[in-house]
C-alpha cells in the first residue's frame, strides 16, 4: 500500500512539473508570437525620416527579420545602418572609405578579430570594416570578450557610435558644454541608472548640442527623475534611422 502511495505521489509531482513547464513555454511563445505578428510600423513622428532613409538608400523597403521599428536593435544591425549611412554620405563604397581612412601606421588594426564574429558570420564584412575604422569595438559581456553582435544597444552606446562616425567624417566632436545639460551630471536618486560615465560625456554632449539626441521626458522611461538622457534605455530602430537622416545634413 505504501509503495502504491509513493508511486501515485511521484506521478502527481511529475504531472504538476510538466504542467508548469507547459504553461511557461506557452506563455513565452504567445509573447514572441504577439511581437512577431505585430505590425512593423514606425511611430508617426519618424515616418518622414524613414521615407527619406529609404529614398537615399540607408534602409530598404523592409527591415531585416527580427528588427522592429519600435524596438531596440542588435549591434549587427547598427553596423549595417552605419555602413549604409557612410556610403550614402560620402558617395563611396566601404572599400574606398577604408582605403582613405584606415591608416598604414597601425592606428586602426587590420588584423583584428572577434571570436563571436567568424568569417562566415552574415554581417562579418560590415562589422569588421567599422571595427577597423574605430567606430565599433568589442568588449566584455558576462566576462566573455567579443563583439557580441546580438546584444541590444543603449542610448549612451548609440551616442558613442554616432560621435565616432561624425569624427571620422571630419566633424569636431569635443569642446561642447556639458554642465547643467542633464540630471545625470549630478547624483540623482537613480544615480546608478542615470549616471553618465566620464568616457561618455563628450559623445553625449556632442549629440545633444547637434540635436541628434536629447533628454527624454519622465513619461518615456523608468526610473523617473525629471528630464534626463536615459543612458541605459535602448535606442530603437526608428530612432537610429531618424538620427542618421539628420546626420546627412551636417
Amino acid at each position: 500500500m505504501r509503495k502504491l502511495l509513493l508511486i501515485i505521489l511521484a506521478a502527481a509531482v511529475l504531472i504538476a512539473s510538466v504542467a508548469i513547464a507547459l504553461i511557461f513555454i506557452i506563455g513565452n511563445n504567445q509573447e514572441d508570437t504577439q511581437y512577431e505578428t505585430a505590425p512593423n510600423e514606425p511611430e508617426e513622428w519618424a515616418v518622414t525620416a524613414i521615407e527619406r532613409a529609404r529614398d537615399v538608400g540607408i534602409i530598404g523597403d523592409v527591415l531585416p527579420q527580427g528588427v522592429h521599428y519600435r524596438h531596440s536593435v542588435p549591434r549587427w544591425y547598427v553596423a549595417e545602418l552605419v555602413t549604409s549611412f557612410l556610403e550614402v554620405y560620402t558617395g563611396l563604397s566601404m572599400v574606398e572609405i577604408e582605403t582613405i581612412f584606415v591608416t598604414a601606421d597601425g592606428e586602426f588594426s587590420d588584423d583584428m578579430s572577434f571570436p563571436d564574429v567568424p568569417y562566415v558570420h552574415p554581417h562579418y564584412e560590415t562589422i569588421m570594416a567599422l571595427a577597423r575604422l574605430g567606430i565599433l569595438t568589442g568588449g566584455e559581456q558576462d566576462y566573455i570578450f567579443g563583439f557580441h553582435p546580438d546584444v541590444r544597444v543603449s542610448r549612451v552606446q548609440a551616442a558613442v557610435v554616432i560621435t565616432r562616425t561624425m569624427a571620422l567624417l571630419g566633424h569636431e566632436t569635443s569642446g561642447y558644454p556639458a554642465a547643467d545639460i542633464f540630471v545625470e551630471w549630478g547624483r540623482s536618486p537613480n544615480y546608478m541608472y542615470d549616471c553618465i560615465a566620464d568616457w561618455a560625456e563628450e559623445p553625449v554632449s556632442f549629440v545633444y548640442a547637434h540635436d541628434l539626441m536629447g533628454n527624454i521626458t519622465p513619461e518615456n522611461d523608468i526610473p523617473r527623475y525629471g528630464y534626463r538622457f536615459g543612458t541605459q534605455r535602448h535606442f530603437y530602430a526608428q530612432e537610429w534611422i531618424a538620427v542618421l537622416v539628420k546626420m546627412l545634413d551636417m
